[in-house]
């Protein structure tokens, strides 16, 4: 159980999947590069849709970087740059199951001060650090981050 939202999207679905999704809220981490951080956080949500309403680092890595940047350009896009921001969600999908099992609530679960550490290098530089030192806080008390 969540214990609460992040309001960000616009939509409350979309906003839900960020607290009840460790892999949703990495993913609209990585997208929040050169677009609205409304539309970014929302990104998630849309992939979920297209890929059939699950969202899964699994699913994703073994689709491969085509498919996964195929679904990015469907109309509508689902970035600014759909092809690159498509690959690298596929990169970071597959570092998620490589070294996480596929579980990237992992990644800071029960990790106060390498937090920051573990996001920068379980996302291999796909996004800014500023990234990784805002959320941390504040996602800590969620239910999938223990």
């Amino acid at each position: 159980m969540t214990t609460g939202t992040i309001p960000i999207t616009g939509d409350a679905e979309a906003d839900r999947l960020l607290t009840e999704n460790p892999l949703a809220l990495l993913i609209g981490m990585l997208l929040d590069q050169q677009v609205p951080m409304g539309w970014a956080f929302r990104g998630p949500f849309t992939l979920k849709e297209r890929l059939g309403g699950s969202l899964d680092a699994e699913t994703i890595a073994a689709m491969g970087p085509d498919k996964i940047e195929a679904v990015f350009r469907d109309k509508p896009a689902m970035h600014r740059y759909p092809g690159s921001m498509g690959r690298r969600t596929h990169a970071l999908s597959a570092y998620v199951v490589e070294h996480y099992g596929g579980d990237a609530g992992a990644i800071w679960r029960g990790a106060r001060r390498r937090t920051k550490r573990r996001c920068r290098h379980a996302i291999s530089g796909c996004i800014g650090a500023g990234s990784c030192s805002a959320f941390p806080a504040s996602v800590r008390s969620w239910p999938f981050f223990g």
